[in-house]
């Protein structure tokens, strides 16, 4: 389903032909405008005078319309042009494009160069200018959708809503041959204080402020002084922020106060901000694990041990490796016995014990090889 881009949110978009911020002022060119000098006293040749620069018109705004209109009735009664033909060569002369075709064609319809019909033929171009139903959509909008920005001043926003009111009675008539109307008083009390913020709103029913039992200026002078307030407390906040963050900064860069080893480990921390957190293979995270004392304790007792055992074992694997090397050494001089008295108990148990070791197979294979070589080699001279 298509969604209009005139509803937003639930409720229809309004668009008004005036808006609430007032067009900027651009610099005309050369060309772009006629200069006239007109009189402070039309009747009177003597009277002082002031120029006026009038741009062309031939499309725009409605509001840039209401402008033009107004400046042109200024150039007819500065010049004291006070016949009809005149002013319809006035109105020539500074109208072009759309706006001029549609004021000749109202010149033709209404008949005569007169002044009454020199009013209707610029009321043909105001509604040529204007949108379709244009004062109803203004009000409404007025009505509904007006809401003062943050960044306008309450003069301002309370100036500029009275200006727009006024503008209303030169819009395009809603009902054909009545006049257009604006907003009463009371009601643009109303629209100004639904267009305050809310916090504004609520310090005007603490204090039992009622816009509509007072007048415009009373309004103004009471929400200037919630402006004040309000600006003070911004700038006592910028002013707070601004000062934590001198303060921080000045900590950042002044050497952390505290015994040798904490400036130590905040020096440490500072340099290891980017490295891993150190993790113990047996507690986490916290240390690493050449740093942990438990398992530093758990190897110093294994290591004792060890050692214990070590020197235990000592004797006997010497007592082993003596007896295998003077096996081998006799072997190869051809002196191995097929069997030895034992002089003493001693000798006999140490043989026995040899006898009941068990050796590995590499070991057997020596042995019974160095048995052959001694069975074939030649016996020695008898006494």
């Amino acid at each position: 389903m298509k969604v209009s881009p005139n509803i937003a949110q639930g409720r229809r978009r309004i668009v008004p032909p005036i808006g609430l911020a007032r067009p900027e002022i651009r610099e005309l060119e050369h060309g772009e405008y006629q200069r006239y000098k007109l009189r402070n006293v039309p009747e009177d040749e003597s009277s002082p005078t002031y120029e006026l620069s009038v741009p062309y018109f031939g499309t725009g705004t409605p509001e840039e319309w209401l402008k033009f209109r107004k400046n042109l009735e200024k150039v007819v009664v500065g010049q004291n042009v006070t016949t009809g033909p005149g002013r319809y060569t006035v109105a020539r002369r500074l109208l072009e494009g759309d706006a001029l075709a549609s004021f000749d064609q109202g010149a033709r319809l209404h008949g005569a160069e007169s002044i009454p019909n020199f009013k209707r033929c610029l009321d043909d171009v105001t509604k040529h200018v204007f949108p379709k139903r244009a004062l109803q959509t203004q009000k409404r909008y007025m009505r509904r959708f007006l809401r003062k920005p943050p960044t306008m001043k309450i003069r301002e926003y309370v100036a500029r809503v009275i200006e727009i009111n006024d503008l209303l009675a030169k819009f395009p008539p809603a009902i054909p041959g009545q006049s257009a109307t604006k907003l009463p008083d009371d009601e643009i009390l109303d629209l100004l204080e639904f267009g305050l913020p809310n916090t504004w709103q609520r310090n005007m029913v603490l204090q039992d402020f009622d816009p509509l039992a007072s007048d415009t200026a009373a309004f103004v002078a009471f929400c200037e002084r919630m402006e004040q307030v309000e600006a003070t407390e911004t700038t006592e906040k910028s002013n707070g922020q601004q000062k934590a963050a001198s303060r921080s900064k000045s900590s950042k860069e002044t050497a952390p106060k505290g015994n040798k080893k904490r400036r130590r480990n905040v020096a440490n921390d500072s340099e290891n901000n980017d490295q891993e957190t150190p993790v113990c293979m047996l507690h986490g995270p916290g240390h690493s694990t050449d740093q942990c004392k438990v398992l530093k304790d758990q190897a110093k007792k294994l290591k004792a041990n060890w050692s214990a055992s070590k020197k235990k074992k000592a004797p006997q694997s010497q007592e082993l490796n003596a007896i295998v090397s003077s096996a081998v050494e006799a072997a190869l001089q051809g002196r191995i016995p097929r069997k030895r008295k034992a002089k003493e108990g001693e000798d006999m148990q140490m043989i026995d014990d040899f006898e009941c070791l068990s050796l590995s197979e590499s070991e057997a294979t020596l042995g019974s090889d160095l048995e052959e070589e001694a069975d074939s080699a030649p016996s020695g001279p008898k006494k």
